[in-house]
């Protein structure tokens, strides 16, 4: 345990079937909640989301987040909804220890696989998350044929509708109808916002959070 802008850095172990994927929480001296981080599984290593948990707990919000497994076929990190489940119930698990509220957090085709889970969190908030269903690249790519195959059996319509906590929906996109379409279909209410490039995702997302804990 290391001292992180007077936060607690504390690295864990989730056991997962045929696993074991490494864990890190940020926990300020007094969090305000705890936030969930869960990357995109089809981009590369989840740099950005390791951003948002240090930008986040600088802004007095623990932030958890686990690591993806390696394919053992040699394909780059994959996330198995099974395994976003065990993660999940280990982040409320962290999150009720504390007598903190949990918050989810998902980026791209994570959002989707986050509504497919039992829902411990008090909001969410996604960024470029798609609202049809997954269509696996023609040429292939470095992820497994398992990943897509669970992906692309998830009914985005279906999946959203489970989603009833307060929601965050942010798009990078300046057209399109995807965030209008979550937010047609989300349970629970529900703020758009399209941001001018990721990197401002942080602030403006800190600041609907700011807004959702004084409510």
């Amino acid at each position: 345990m290391t001292d992180l802008d007077g936060a607690d850095v504390v690295h864990g172990i989730v056991h997962v079937p045929g696993a074991e994927l490494r864990s890190f929480a940020i926990v300020p001296r007094t969090p305000r909640a705890a936030i969930w981080l869960v990357p995109d599984p089809t981009s590369g290593e989840p740099t950005f989301v390791d951003h948002l948990a240090h930008a986040w707990a600088r802004a007095g919000f623990a932030t958890f987040r686990v690591d993806r497994r390696a394919a053992a076929d040699g394909a780059d990190y994959v996330t198995d909804v099974a395994d976003l489940a065990t993660a999940s119930v280990d982040a409320a698990r962290c999150a009720r220890e504390r007598d903190l509220p949990l918050i989810a957090f998902a980026d791209g085709a994570g959002a989707t696989m986050l509504t497919e889970l039992d829902q411990p969190w008090a909001a969410a908030l996604v960024l470029d998350a798609f609202a049809t269903r997954w269509i696996p690249p023609r040429d292939g790519d470095n992820r497994t044929a398992a990943f897509h195959r669970q992906l692309a059996a998830i009914d985005p319509g279906e999946a959203w509708a489970r989603l009833r906590a307060p929601l965050y929906i942010a798009a990078t996109s300046p057209t399109g109808d995807e965030p209008d379409r979550i937010a047609a279909r989300a349970a629970g209410p529900t703020t758009i916002a399209r941001i001018a490039s990721r990197t401002a995702f942080a602030d403006l997302g800190l600041a609907w959070l700011t807004t959702i804990m004084r409510a």
